[in-house]
């Protein structure tokens, strides 16, 4: 051990040395013998190096101007931002805002469909991540770094490195220090794996709606994991450990639902096409239609109402009340609730046409409306 301790100390000052006496591919190279020096002396510590973070710090910026002020970054942000140590993008517009926006929206591109697709679902973490609903609980700094990204920054640990214009067109670009954010994304993608864990390891009730809900909040914090697998691989972590169930979750949550009946009671609904689509729209979340006896209870009001808008069209306004209650505790749920309205030049015509449009409303958008409010418990 004394022998490799030795070894990594004299490859490190030689380093220095060779460094101070030479040019840039010299500092390269300290670069790389201050990692695997520092590597070394952290295994004799008895320490275990993480993949997803460098030890060596990334190098400064090389911004240089020509003869106009105009910076090397604009034309190629590489030659600034050196692509061994940085990811970078360019964006311009016609005020420093709409620069900005363009330079992040081009870092994400980098990162490709995957990550574009789900920003939503990266903003949706970030809002979780402030309210507290989620706890970064293994690293303050990812956890700073989530909370004080900009909303128009899907990119955790992104920033703007510079700015500059010629009067009339805005330029700015958007950095990313490629060892600082894979620590940021490896601490974040452990707390969800941790949280997904622990959120999944109480005993689980098969035939409670809490377990479905706990497999749609560990199925929500999996693709948002899903994402920042991607954006550590576009990183460079390699030999992290990234597992991801692709959906797995949340097909759990569908197999539990299988368990649980749900009776619906609704009244108002002369024609039966209002409780056959709320059958139809539990059907899809995995719920059997259940009895009396059965432990939940969605209780629906439907009604139907004729509306003069003073034109030669005769109207019907529907509105439906939803609220899906656990028998055992009295208490609701979750509740749903829409209305519209159809026209026809016949009341009875308006009044079928309505009722063909709650219908549909109800089957289009009740599982999305349960979706949400079983990721949010």
């Amino acid at each position: 051990m004394k022998t490799r301790l030795f070894h990594a100390v004299i490859l490190l000052c030689c380093s220095v040395f060779f460094c101070c006496a030479s040019g840039p591919a010299a500092r390269n190279k300290l670069d790389k013998n201050r990692s695997a020096a520092a590597a070394a002396l952290n295994e004799m510590s008895g320490g275990v190096s993480s993949p997803a973070a460098d030890v060596s710090p990334a190098s400064k910026p090389e911004i240089k101007k020509g003869k106009n002020g105009k910076p090397n970054w604009i034309n190629n942000s590489g030659s600034a931002y050196r692509k061994e140590f940085y990811l970078s993008a360019v964006g311009y517009g016609k005020n420093p805002m709409q620069a900005e926006q363009n330079a992040l929206g081009n870092l994400i591109a980098v990162f490709g469909q995957t990550v574009q697709s789900s920003v939503q679902a990266v903003e949706t973490y970030k809002r979780d991540v402030e309210s507290g609903a989620i706890t970064i609980s293994n690293s303050v700094s990812a956890e700073q770094a989530v909370k004080s990204s900009s909303t128009m920054d899907a990119l955790f640990g992104a920033e703007i490195g510079d700015r500059w214009d010629d009067g009339k067109t805005f330029y700015a670009v958007a950095v990313m220090d490629k060892a600082k954010c894979r620590q940021i994304y490896s601490d974040l993608f452990n707390a969800n794996t941790k949280l997904i864990k622990t959120v999944l390891g109480s005993s689980q009730n098969k035939t409670s709606i809490e377990t479905v809900a706990r497999y749609y909040y560990a199925s929500k914090l999996d693709a948002v994991n899903a994402v920042f697998k991607t954006i550590l691989t576009v990183l460079g972590a390699n030999g992290f450990n990234t597992e991801t169930t692709g959906g797995g979750y949340k097909f759990a949550a569908w197999e539990t639902a299988q368990n649980i009946p749900i009776n619906i009671v609704v009244s108002g609904d002369n024609t039966g096409k209002i409780k056959s689509a709320f059958i139809a729209a539990l059907a899809k979340e995995g719920f059997k239609t259940g009895d009396s006896s059965a432990r939940y209870t969605l209780r629906v009001k439907f009604s139907l109402e004729t509306v003069d808008l003073q034109n030669i069209n005769k109207w019907a306004r529907y509105a439906i009340d939803a609220q899906l209650t656990d028998n055992n505790s009295g208490l609701v749920l979750q509740t749903f609730t829409e209305n519209g309205r159809e026209g026809h030049i016949n009341q009875t015509e308006a009044n079928n046409r309505a009722v063909l449009g709650a219908a549909e409303k109800i089957k289009d958008e009740y599982p999305a409306s349960l979706e949400d409010y079983f990721s949010g418990l």
